[in-house]
């Protein structure tokens, strides 16, 4: 923070530092929330680079990603496009159309993968053959044979103002800005203006920052427009990413230089109110009453802000019991959100007994989180709704925050991201074709089953089958029919053991099953005779 000389005596001094001070603070708070929202992002892209690297290595003939694009599994705006290499540049597979000149072999992310086993996800940032004012981010990720050899890339590739479409927190003025940069890098993509998205129209020249986070006052000589601004940033734990916030100083300052002028017009009247004692009594009901004025526009306005909000907040009172146990809460405020979802309206809900407002079996666990937060002070988590519940979703992010004497309970609705999560594992855990369990998955669990084995009584079965001859079903009739084949196996085998042993596809026409808790070395062939052996196919 910069140091300002002024005389301390100063009323309108001390203000003036404090508008700094709190300046600094904003611009801090929208790093810190646009980088939380990058971090997000960059997950979202790891995640599916994953994903699609998984599938491409476990079988390649069944990853189609033109035809997951029209289906709408992947957006398609941002000029949002993905494809996969083969260890030349070449492209093999792509959401669009391939054409002979595809290539992407002169790249940075490709000759990095291609030089380095083990970059995991790399983010990096191309122009070539786009439109001059356009920059293209790529999300790339290595793809091994299965002897650990280079066999190419995935890529996700994006449009740069992607980075800044999802900053949700409305920036205050006019021309305060967030901005997403690859660290040591230029910027990528930068949000102002109400909203328009622009490029490099900040800094004249890239600031370079070398620490995680930080705030600065930065001059106006150093942007474009001559405005000066007080600048956040916050680089994020995962990635090579910068979030960085600008506020300009002549908006987050215009409400301390009137109260300024407020304070220099109060001392000229305080000395006129010497003589004028009479005058004085007006002006100071005068004051008050403009001060209540005031006082009520805000609360006004945040009840605007919060019911407008995506998520749920509540204000809890605790009630004790004739010994000075904790009982229950009472809802002393709400938000319409809050309401909602608990299927009820918020005039309904002030005043209700948290008890009353949901299913007894939950509210033992609501008391247990709530009891937590007033011993830690805070307390959040992720909660899993039982099917049938009390509230109008699946899985909520709960935070609990002890607040004088209640508690301030913030519910926020993460289903749809809950659903994108398990919809990825899945797809790295299961055959697409078989729906049973894939290699990933079998090496996995073999681990676990083995340490339960050796600590049990009951003893672990596995068991390799493949089909004979299924080269000449493919050859024959065709892959259709050969897929047809593989499906009907999996059903055969599956309905050949117990509901609690495990059927998994290993790839081709190889299939393994996993026996648990067997009592002998005679059950366990018993079982592969009477029961796999009749799987004839």
């Amino acid at each position: 923070y910069e140091i300002y000389q002024c005389d301390w005596s100063s009323d309108v001094c001390s203000s003036d530092l404090e508008a700094r001070g709190l300046a600094m603070r904003q611009s801090a708070s929208l790093a810190n929330s646009y980088a939380a929202q990058l971090q997000h992002v960059a997950d979202q892209m790891n995640r599916m680079t994953l994903s699609i690297a998984c599938a491409w290595q476990d079988s390649p003939r069944l990853v189609n990603l033109e035809h997951d694009q029209e289906r709408g599994i992947y957006p398609n705006h941002f000029g949002f496009s993905l494809y996969i290499t083969d260890h030349q540049g070449r492209l093999v597979r792509a959401s669009f159309r391939i054409n002979e000149f595809n290539t992407v072999e002169d790249h940075s992310f490709f000759i990095a993968h291609r030089d380095d086993c083990c970059l995991g996800m790399v983010i990096s940032s191309e122009k070539k053959n786009q439109p001059a004012d356009r920059r293209m981010v790529q999300f790339s990720r290595r793809i091994n044979h299965a002897d650990g050899k280079f066999a190419g890339v995935v890529v996700i590739s994006v449009g740069s103002e992607f980075l800044t479409a999802f900053q949700s927190e409305a920036l205050p003025g006019n021309y305060d800005f967030v901005s997403a940069r690859l660290a040591g890098d230029s910027v990528l993509s930068t949000r102002a203006d109400s909203g328009n998205v622009k490029r490099n129209i900040v800094y004249w020249r890239d600031p370079g920052f070398n620490q995680i986070r930080g705030v600065i006052h930065e001059s106006g000589e150093y942007f474009n427009d001559g405005r000066a601004r007080y600048v956040a940033w916050r680089m994020l734990d995962d990635y090579p990413l910068v979030a960085v916030a600008g506020l300009t100083e002549e908006d987050a300052l215009v409400t301390f230089v009137a109260l300024a002028k407020n304070y220099r017009m109060t001392l000229l009247i305080a000395s006129s109110l010497l003589i004028l004692l009479a005058f004085v009594g007006g002006v100071f009901s005068s004051k008050l009453a403009t001060r209540r004025h005031a006082e009520e526009n805000v609360r006004k306005t945040y009840r605007m802000a919060t019911d407008a909000a995506n998520e749920g907040f509540y204000m809890l009172l605790p009630l004790l019991d004739s010994h000075g146990n904790l009982e229950d809460f009472q809802i002393e405020d709400c938000n319409e959100r809050a309401a909602a979802l608990l299927g009820m309206l918020r005039g309904h809900l002030v005043g209700f007994r948290a008890s009353h407002s949901m299913a007894p079996e939950l509210h033992s666990d609501f008391l247990g989180m709530c009891q937590r937060a007033l011993a830690h002070g805070v307390y959040e988590d992720e909660f899993r709704v039982p099917a049938g519940g009390w509230l109008k979703a699946t899985w909520l992010y709960r935070r609990a925050v002890h607040s004088g004497a209640g508690i301030a309970l913030t519910l926020r609705d993460i289903s749809e991201v809950k659903a994108h999560e398990q919809a990825l594992a899945d797809l790295a855990n299961n055959d697409s074709l078989t729906k049973l369990p894939n290699r990933r998955w079998l090496m996995n669990f073999l681990p676990a089953a083995i340490r339960r084995a050796a600590r049990g009584r009951g003893r672990l079965a596995i068991f390799f089958i493949d089909l004979d001859n299924f080269k000449e079903v493919n050859d024959t009739f065709g892959h259709e029919a050969g897929n047809e084949l593989l499906v009907q196996a999996a059903s055969l085998i599956k309905g050949a053991v117990r509901s609690s042993d495990h059927v998994v596809r290993l790839g081709g026409d190889e299939f393994t099953v996993v026996l648990e808790q067997m009592e002998d070395a005679s059950d366990i062939a018993r079982v592969a005779e009477s029961k796999i052996g009749r799987a004839h196919v």
